[in-house]
């Protein structure tokens, strides 16, 4: 505002270009400021009507860096999801998606939604995991993003390791044990008459 270009000395008939470079505060929300260039001379002056519409940029990253959980199997892990906003406007309305899980594992957020997120803050969503009694070790994946009022974010995948307890499988090998022996007496028994 009031910046004044002291003098450009020019002949008659020769032009020059005059660039103007304009910047705007970091956070400002998208808006169209309308502002006036003039000129003059000692016989004239000229006035043009300028405007700069601010877009804004709207855009949200994921910090969190390693997606791999491992948890026991029937047993509940809470994965630490955490979210920047990279953009320069405020964004609203954040909230996880999922977009697909194994069907024997529930997996909820805290919180569901988040009312806002300014401009380089950052928040993290607890994504609560809990797998079913049911189900068998091995490697299980959750895929989900984040969405905004404004932009969606990337979809991640969280890599969902499944371990079974070392006891239930010294109580399997102690059955196994167990029955092999039984067949053993019983074959000693019944089987040689």
């Amino acid at each position: 505002q009031d910046n004044i270009i002291s003098r450009i000395f020019l002949k008659a008939g020769e032009y020059r270009n005059i660039i103007l470079s304009v910047r705007t505060p970091y956070n400002i929300n998208p808006v169209l400021i309308s502002f006036k260039f003039q000129i003059y001379s000692q016989n004239t002056s000229d006035t043009i009507n300028l405007e700069i519409n601010v877009l804004g940029k709207y855009e949200i990253d994921y910090v969190t860096e390693n997606y791999y959980i491992e948890t026991y199997i029937g047993e509940e892990v809470i994965f630490e999801l955490t979210i920047k906003n990279t953009g320069y406007n405020e964004l609203t309305g954040i909230r996880p998606i999922l977009i697909k899980s194994p069907s024997d594992m529930n997996v909820t957020f805290d919180p569901e939604i988040l009312e806002s997120l300014k401009p380089g803050e950052t928040y993290t969503f607890n994504i609560i995991v809990e797998s079913s009694s049911d189900m068998s070790p091995g490697d299980y994946y959750i895929t989900l993003y984040v969405t905004t009022n404004e932009i969606d974010g990337d979809k991640v995948s969280i890599h969902v390791f499944l371990k079974q307890r070392t006891e239930m499988t010294y109580i399997g090998y102690i059955v196994v044990i167990g029955i092999v022996i039984l067949l053993i007496i019983l074959y000693r028994k019944y089987g040689r008459r």
